[in-house]
């Protein structure tokens, strides 16, 4: 809610007794609030009343739109016998209408961040009045900030929480997320978050942590309390974080404990990883330390930067229309962004200097580079490798960003960067015109598969390539070898073991499925045993009471399903191309018999979102919140402004005109990927402006000897070369689904009691 909005709602509140077009306005401000205040009774003379009535709220009234919507947010029917809008002035009618204006204020500290104390100053109180001065309203006495935050904002909070366990009391497959952080107090914090598996996310909890040692044993509880409020483990389909030691080792007790819920990593910070040990490589960290101070002095100096400013106005280079950016502690892919930023004026800030517009005094190693032709040609030389190398990183970092990212698009990112950096490296004319020697092209190359290994390979689980390969968009593409293919690539090749002996009965892809199915067989085990202890609750409750009756008729149909996908026979051929939703795609099979089971399964993993995104932005709007004028915060306050903050402007109605921001999901072109990316950074902005040009990078526990560094050896059962890997999700790529002319139709898997022991023979 905006103060335009407020001052709009609130007055000054000088209206009629009666009349409909008064009528009309009095309820489209009451819609904007959360309920319609009681004491106001909305009343039409006859129907001609109210279709005018009716007319001017369609008219006025606001866009409503977010994801969950408070029992309270609804409008009362006003009634057609009587002709008279009346106003309560009692007592209790003043304290209603009170409240309403408190509700508002408190939206636009917690939604757009009024510092509280502005509700102690006379300018304020002053405000107050003249919006309140005629009227009903005119007896409103302003809040104090001490109790907007001591008991309007706190029950606020609980009364959100208490919304967002309705809102979770239906959902199932949630991906719980967490992190930890700090305030200016000092305190500290961790925050936890609940996404549901159709990628609406809640700030459930924050929860202060000062006192307390950190350690693995704390962070399980904190996981424990939040799974336990939103109904417990048979709910949670995951859990999620970044990997650092205390965080890592709570997410694995946790997950070890309770062996339905899967242990997830943030993939997001992965790739930010790869790219800091990229940045600290000897070649590349002095032009990285250079341009960070470049970039400092020249968005520090308003003579220079307005310099910048004109001269790219003048030389009308739309590229140049953006500026700088910083280099951030706080943002992903920063140096990047920077660099990339730093670009197109390069050459302009060196003549700029050197024809003495740009006069550089009060750095002399700023000065010395801009005067040393040799030096910026190195620095330019390098920075062009650093581009080429680090943007497909980049951008498939960002894109894991997003909140309807899941696991298959982690593992086809990790492809698409060691297929577009193997593209480059094969080029001899680019990689000579980037004068890339043999020693850094090993260097990226190691890194890239330590990273990968480290990520994918040593996961708790293999979620991400299993779930690559259940993927409607990338299902029997021809990324996967088959054992007649083999590899297609040149150059660094990747060698191919000798084809297992076990009988492959027409699978398409049979190292890929053995793979895949050995993972989907410890989560049907887990969800089967499960049935004993969570009951109905369990995810596979419902099919074994209306269509199996026995545990080892599930898993036999799980068997005879997963053969038909693997052949890509019937039902799984039907709705499949470069843009269709994998979690709506299964969760339509789980309506048909011939699916039914394994579908279940993969919904819940295709539900499991693989980033902790929603930590990292509530932290940041923590930072937004707990400036230098409000470093008195406590992380209670803190936690109480943010969760109805984000209440409001994600699940509540909207205020009319407000945006709404739909989700994205994540995008790969290659063709631009090498491309200036400007997205992922901030143009002048003074957020971060000091931060070091050093980056904390979370050690690999993968050692450089246990990896190559001649060839991507990323997956033995992948073709980095294939043509779709780099068009995959562009506009022009090849349907994936119509690459396979396997046909067939699998036969109904319906089954008879059985009067033997029910035990599941999980040996297939």
């Amino acid at each position: 809610m905006g103060f335009k909005d407020f001052v709009k709602a609130e007055g000054p509140c000088n209206f009629k007794r009666s009349g409909n077009a008064d009528q009309a306005r009095i309820l489209t401000h009451a819609k904007q609030c959360r309920h319609l205040p009681r004491n106001l009774k909305v009343i039409a003379s006859d129907a001609a009343a109210d279709g005018a009535l009716g007319a001017n709220v369609k008219k006025d009234g606001p866009v409503t739109g977010g994801n969950a919507i408070p029992k309270s947010a609804s409008v009362s029917t006003p009634s057609s016998s009587q002709s008279k809008l009346t106003h309560d002035f009692t007592a209790q009618g003043k304290k209603e209408v009170a409240d309403e204006i408190n509700h508002r204020i408190m939206q636009l500290i917690c939604c757009d961040g009024i510092p509280p104390h502005i509700l102690d100053s006379p300018r304020w109180k002053n405000l107050m009045e003249y919006c309140c001065r005629n009227g009903p309203n005119r007896t409103y006495t302003p809040v104090s900030s001490s109790l907007m935050a001591t008991s309007i904002i706190p029950n606020e909070a609980s009364l959100v929480r208490k919304l967002t366990l309705e809102q979770l009391k239906n959902e199932r497959n949630l991906t719980v997320t967490f992190d930890g952080g700090s305030i200016r107090k000092p305190q500290s914090v961790y925050t936890t978050h609940i996404t549901t598996e159709d990628r609406i996310t809640y700030f459930w909890n924050g929860d202060e942590a000062s006192d307390q040692s950190h350690d693995a044993e704390y962070v399980n509880e904190v996981i424990d309390k939040t799974v336990t409020a939103v109904g417990g483990p048979s709910k949670v389909a995951s859990l999620n974080s970044d990997n650092a030691g205390n965080v890592r080792k709570g997410r694995q007790d946790y997950t070890l404990a309770h062996l339905t819920v899967l242990n997830t990593r943030d993939s997001p910070h992965a790739f930010h990883n790869t790219i800091g040990e990229i940045n600290k490589l000897s070649w590349i960290q002095p032009m990285i330390s250079t341009a960070a101070k470049v970039i400092k002095y020249l968005r520090k100096s308003n003579i220079s930067s307005s310099a910048l400013k004109k001269d790219a106005a003048e030389s009308r280079e739309l590229e140049r229309s953006k500026g700088l950016i910083s280099v951030g502690g706080t943002r992903f892919a920063t140096h990047y962004s920077s660099l990339a930023s730093l670009e197109p004026h390069l050459r302009a800030i060196q003549r700029l200097v050197e024809n003495g517009t740009i006069e550089i005094k009060a750095n002399k190693t700023v000065k010395s580079f801009f005067t040393s032709r040799s030096d910026v040609n190195t620095f330019e030389i390098t920075m062009y490798q650093y581009l080429a190398i680090v943007g497909p990183i980049a951008r498939s970092l960002w894109s894991l960003e997003s909140t309807v990212a899941n696991a298959a698009d982690v593992y086809v990112f990790w492809l698409a960067i060691a297929a577009t950096l193997k593209n480059l490296f094969l080029d001899e004319q680019a990689v000579s015109k980037l004068g890339l020697t043999s020693e850094r092209i090993q260097d990226i190359i190691r890194i890239v598969n330590k990273r990968y290994k480290d990520f994918i390979d040593d996961s708790p689980t293999d979620i991400y390539f299993s779930a690559f390969y259940l993927d409607p968009r990338f299902a029997h593409s021809n990324i996967l070898k088959t054992p007649t293919t083999g590899s297609t690539t040149t150059g660094f090749t990747i060698r191919v073991p000798t084809a297992s002996s076990t009988n492959n009965n027409g699978i398409l892809h049979p190292k890929a499925f053995q793979r895949a199915k050995t993972f989907l067989k410890t989560v049907l085990q887990n969800e089967v045993d499960a049935l004993s202890e969570y009951g109905d609750k369990a995810l596979l409750h419902n099919l074994f009471q209306t269509r199996y009756h026995r545990k080892d008729e599930l898993v036999e149909a799980f068997k005879s399903q997963l053969l038909a996908f693997g052949r890509n026979q019937f039902p799984f051929k039907s709705g499949r191309n470069q843009d269709t939703d994998p979690l709506k795609w299964w969760k339509r099979l789980t309506q048909d018999e011939n699916a039914d089971v394994l579908a279940t399964i993969n919904v819940k993993i295709f539900a499991v979102l693989p980033n902790s995104m929603p930590d990292e932005r509530t932290v940041s709007e923590f930072t937004r919140q707990n400036s230098a004028l409000r470093g008195n915060q406590s992380v209670s306050t803190l936690v109480d402004i943010v969760q109805v903050g984000q209440w409001y402007k994600v699940h509540s109605p909207r205020i009319a005109g407000e945006p709404v921001k739909p989700p994205r999901r994540p995008v790969v072109k290659f063709r631009d990927m090498t491309r200036e990316l400007q997205n992922g950074g901030e143009v002048d902005s003074e957020r971060d402006e000091d931060s070091s040009d050093e980056e904390d990078v979370a050690e690999c526990r993968v050692l450089d000897w246990e990896v190559s560094d001649t060839a991507f050896a990323l997956d033995e059962d992948i073709d980095l070369a294939a043509p779709v890997l780099r068009d995959m999700i562009s506009e022009t790529g090849p349907p994936i689904g119509e690459q396979s002319n396997v046909k067939g139709k699998a036969s109904s898997t319906a089954f008879q009691s059985s009067s033997k022991p029910d035990v599941p023979d999980y040996d297939f």
